[in-house]
Order: C-alpha cells, then sequence, then structure tokens
C-alpha cells in the first residue's frame, strides 16, 4: 500500500482505518479489476447526502 508508506504506517493499519470508515459509513470501496490475482479495492471518501 503506496500510501501507507507514504504516511509512515503499515499496510495493515491502513487496510484496518479504510474498511472501518467503510463500515460508517465515511468511506466507499470499489472493486479495479487489472491483470490477474485479486482486484485492487479503491476506497474514496463518501459524503451523505
Amino acid at each position: 500500500m503506496a500510501s501507507a508508506a507514504q504516511m509512515g504506517i503499515s499496510g495493515v493499519s491502513a487496510h484496518r482505518h479504510l474498511e472501518h470508515l467503510t463500515a460508517i459509513g465515511a468511506a466507499k470501496v470499489s472493486p479495479r479489476y487489472g491483470g490477474t490475482g485479486r482486484p485492487d479495492r479503491r476506497y474514496r471518501r463518501h459524503h451523505p447526502s
């Protein structure tokens, strides 16, 4: 996770925080399919209406 390295935290910690933000509705996640293997997960801030 490049963003985690830029912030100085582990990828596992970043993933946990992003999943928490998704669970409480503050972020949305969408898969990004590429080549072989698992799809990337793209997180975006969610602005409730």
